[in-house]
């Protein structure tokens, strides 16, 4: 990799948005280096503009590592500690990674005189919110220790632009789905279950609901707030279509032909009921008009063979 072209830093690079980031960053000629505790994939890897490095966005030497790939464009931070449930018993772990890490990597990417930082926040800061939709002005009243970390490192974001000294931009993602997304997620999880015929475990009330919102959509959100010249404040990547859990089982079953029980677990009480996010401050932006589930589930149940091996891209908006 040369070091005459600006870099894309991509922290979590080997997560599921990370994977669909690089992906598409790289498919426009983008340089791109991942920072994650794994290894990118190596259908990221092998790529001659990608560079992975293994390492933890809390390190001391992080800078050093990274000055010598060159200037940065965009520094995209999306690792974090992720999961209600699993911030249980967890607190110090998802402090440390969310808040701790956010402040490192922060200070890293003033270090390095990043041009713009944007950060993947969380719908989770909302807990239950007395609006729908609800607005990036709404009240944050998170319920779960994860929401807490991503609130705090949220505000680490904030001050750090405050000061001047990094151009930042925040994004509040909503439930983000698509083709190999986190194996703990309602989607992959039901899918999962239903193709091994084995009940769906449900552990929400079944006229819960949620802001599904496609990768690709995500995707193209993030680097529209990467281009923005100004700081429009916090931003919602919701598509603003909500489904209830009973709604998303009979779609699935509908689509994929597999008729399994359902299976009513505990629910936690630290688990939102729903989420519906307003996103007409990001399509007043311009970003594209969110694509719909009912419109993608049937693509990603049934995959041609570009989404099939991840490439949400091959989706097109429109």
């Amino acid at each position: 990799m040369n070091t005459e072209s600006p870099i894309d830093i991509v922290t979590g690079g080997s997560g599921f948005v990370g994977r669909h980031l690089i992906s598409s960053l790289l498919a426009d000629g983008a340089r791109v280096v991942s920072i994650d505790l794994r290894a990118a994939p190596a259908a990221i890897s092998s790529h001659p503009l990608f560079v992975s490095v293994v390492g933890d966005i809390r390190s001391a030497d992080l800078a050093t590592r990274l000055a010598r790939f060159g200037p940065i464009r965009s520094f995209y931070h999306l690792a974090a500690r992720t999961g209600v449930r699993a911030a249980q018993g967890s607190a110090a772990d998802y402090t440390l990674n969310n808040v701790v890490g956010t402040d490192r990597i922060c200070a890293t990417a003033e270090r390095l005189s990043a041009e713009r930082f944007i950060y993947a926040s969380s719908s989770s800061l909302y807990g239950d919110a007395g609006e729908f939709p609800t607005p990036e002005s709404a009240i944050l009243a998170p319920r779960s220790h994860y929401g807490t970390t991503k609130m705090l490192a949220e505000q680490i974001v904030r001050d750090r632009g405050a000061t001047g000294r990094l151009d930042v931009r925040i994004a509040r993602l909503f439930t983000v789905y698509g083709p190999d997304g986190r194996a703990s997620m309602a989607i992959p999880r039901f899918l999962t279950a239903s193709r091994r015929g084995r009940p769906i475990l449900a552990t929400a009330p079944m006229d819960s609901f949620r802001d599904y919102t496609w990768i690709g959509d995500v995707v193209t959100g993030l680097r529209l707030l990467a281009s923005l010249s100004n700081n429009p404040g916090p931003i919602n990547l919701a598509a603003g279509a909500p489904t209830r859990l009973a709604d998303l089982i009979t779609m699935m079953q509908r689509i994929s032909g597999i008729i399994v029980p359902v299976q009513q677990g505990e629910r936690d009480e630290r688990d939102v009921f729903g989420t519906h996010g307003s996103n007409e401050k990001a399509r007043a932006l311009g970003w594209e008009s969110p694509k719909r589930l009912a419109d993608v589930l049937p693509i990603m149940i049934n995959p041609p063979a570009a989404i099939a091996e991840g490439d949400a891209g091959a989706l097109k908006n429109g």
